[in-house]
């Protein structure tokens, strides 16, 4: 294959967007995509929350100038320029909201462009029912009822294909062989466009999960059992219960896209068992996601900078809890999760319940090791609570006012240690000082800083005021007795909002946090693959995945996943969750009696196996699909 005689064309509502997973496999290989094909551009929805942020506005050809106009002129603008978090890929992203909404008048439009006729009597209708309406037609996708968020994704992906067809009517691009992937039901519209203008470029669905099995999954189902069931049996999920789950047009939508698209993939074994049950058709292939090692480091490195992290995060939680009891500056063990908030399908309820017999467990024990545990799960909130704004705030002045007075007597004591001066030993600290200043007249100044908190009976256990009533995640914490007392063990905090190095609460990137913890857990009920825990481990982190992931599901295929290999494979299939609460209860128990030096041996084996899922190895098999459709 001569790769400058194809186009790749990667189309997802998350380049630029960052909304889940698909995001960062997106970003994290798309310079990979960008040396494998010289003509590689990517499609995205505008989102006018996040897009500007992740986007380089340039200027773009006159060629595509061209086609922009006759899109604005049809309500739709396009916005071209390199995408930052995609390592600089070109991009082009489509802001489709005045074109959804736009009433469907003229009828040589509907039926050009479109592909159909507006036949309501009771007035004209707006684009996005008319592209349902044929969807209907033609497809038999029943989305009617949809709400806004799929009106939405139908008419950009529909947006797209439109894009798509007039930039193969240019000179940059008429006489290549142009292969588009379409990510998720989301991108549908560019493979049902394609079969209605019978247009001249090949495709490739990938499904990352379905939407039935993440619903039933949510619905308390343990979704792996009731597929490698149903399989067995011959058997498939019926229609009915996609209406039932209250997900039937993207259901629908699935089916189609997986029918008409030439090639289909799934992300893992476990998800291309899923598809076949839920959508009646098996992929063609598997496209298993990588993520990006961290160039021009080695382990070595890695360490360096988890020590100052860990020393960040360790910090911020003195900071919180100091205002409520005195704590201890002694070596910690720090645990974190990360997800989308889906208390069930991202198994934070286990996550909580094992480290609430952790607590109780460590409570009995002498000296224990303080474990600070985190959950980083984005919702909304009003802002950054004013409890932990404040004590942050306070103990960041506190300690850099303090720090002369800890440099004078270091000093003191360096010189008479110089000059082997042990009488030093016997002196106190009020001896050290200069006669001319008392304890008093040197913290003046201190103590002057405190404000008046608001304390309650308990530290807080999240970073921010959430904007509704309850939380889940806060409550089963509460009910689980994680309330940051004195006298627990395993102290919590939630950080319900995005990390950045550039603002509070801890001035930490993801990756960065990351690093500076020691455990990542995620012990996933549905997770089609999960790249968490590699990147994870790819940071320096022992990682605790499932074995219902399509991780831990090919983990186990590698022959790995014990709780040597530095990523362990939880076992949920066929246990209670008692049992699987206890299991990684245990497992934390074993780390935290590990000593120092066999935990920095695990952490390095995690980081080895990490490097089996990088791009570098995985990149392959999208060359492969591609060249499947180009020559066959």
């Amino acid at each position: 294959m001569m790769p400058d005689e194809v186009v790749v064309i990667e189309v997802s509502n998350e380049v630029c967007n960052k909304v889940g997973g698909i995001y960062g496999v997106l970003a994290s290989k798309a310079d990979m995509m960008m040396a494998k094909f010289p003509n590689y551009l990517t499609v995205g929805l505008y989102n006018h929350a996040t897009s500007p942020h992740d986007i380089v506005p340039k200027t773009p050809p006159v060629e595509l100038d061209t086609v922009f106009r006759t899109l604005r002129n049809d309500t739709i603008r396009a916005c071209y320029g390199s995408w930052k978090g995609g390592r600089g890929a070109p991009c082009i992203l489509l802001d489709t909201h005045d074109y959804m909404n736009r009433l469907a008048s003229d009828e040589t439009y509907n039926k050009t462009i479109l592909g159909t006729s507006s036949d309501r009597r009771d007035g004209i209708p707006p684009i996005y029912y008319l592209i349902k309406r044929r969807n209907w037609e033609l497809f038999r996708i029943d989305s009617y009822t949809a709400d806004y968020f799929y009106n939405e994704a139908i008419t950009w992906s529909e947006a797209a294909g439109y894009l798509i067809e007039l930039l193969l009517k240019t000179p940059l691009y008429r006489d290549k062989k142009v292969v588009v992937i379409a990510h998720e039901w989301l991108s549908a519209g560019v493979i049902f466009r394609k079969k209605v203008f019978d247009l001249p470029y090949r495709t490739l669905f990938v499904t990352h999960a379905t939407s039935h099995g993440r619903a039933d999954s949510a619905a308390g189902i343990n979704v792996a059992m009731k597929v490698r069931e149903g399989l067995a049996n011959g058997l498939r999920e019926t229609t009915v219960s996609a209406y039932e789950r209250g997900v039937p047009a993207t259901h629908f939508t699935e089916i189609a896209a997986a029918e008409l698209c030439d090639l289909f993939a799934a992300v893992s074994q476990s998800v291309a068992h899923e598809a076949a049950y839920y959508l009646g058709k098996a992929p063609d292939i598997v496209l298993t996601n990588g993520i990006r090692m961290p160039t021009g480091v080695n382990f070595h490195d890695i360490l360096k900078i988890y020590s100052l992290h860990k020393e960040r995060i360790r910090e911020f939680m003195q900071a919180v809890l100091s205002p409520y009891y005195p704590v201890e500056e002694s070596e910690s063990l720090i645990l974190m999760t990360s997800g989308r908030y889906e208390l069930v399908n991202k198994g934070f309820d286990l996550y909580i319940k094992a480290l609430a017999k952790l607590n109780e467990e460590l409570r009995a024990v002498k000296d224990a090791k303080p474990i600070y545990a985190f959950m980083l799960v984005p919702t909304r909130t009003k802002g950054l609570n004013e409890n932990v704004m404040m004590a942050t705030s306070q103990y960041r002045r506190l300690r850099s006012l303090l720090e002369p007075v800890s440099e004078y007597i270091g000093e003191i004591l360096t010189q008479a240690i110089a000059q082997n001066d042990r009488s030093i030993e016997e002196r106190s600290i009020k001896e050290l000082l200069s006669k001319d200043a008392t304890m008093a007249e040197i913290l003046e100044d201190a103590f002057e800083i405190p404000e008046a908190l608001t304390r309650n009976s308990f530290p807080p256990i999240a970073t921010h005021d959430y904007d509704h009533e309850k939380d889940p995640l806060m409550d089963l914490c509460w009910q689980s007795g994680l309330r940051n007392r004195e006298e627990d063990i395993v102290k919590v905090m939630i950080i319900p909002s995005y990390l950045s190095a550039n603002r509070r609460p801890l001035y930490l990137s993801y990756m960065d946090f990351v690093n500076g913890c020691d455990v990542g857990i995620f012990p996933s009920r549905y997770e089609p693959f999960g790249l968490t825990p590699v990147e994870a481990a790819a940071n320096g982190c022992i990682a605790v995945t499932s074995d219902l992931s399509g991780l831990g599901e090919e983990l186990r295929a590698m022959g790995k996943g014990t709780e040597r290999d530095g990523i362990y494979v939880l076992q949920l299939r066929d246990k209670s969750d008692d049992e699987i609460t206890d299991a990684l209860k245990n497992f934390l128990m074993l780390l935290i009696e590990l000593p120092y030096e066999e935990l920095l041996a695990l952490k390095r084996r995690a980081y080895q196996l990490a490097g089996s899922f990088s791009w570098r190895e995985k990149i392959e098999n999208y060359v492969a699909a591609v060249e499947k459709l180009v020559y066959h």
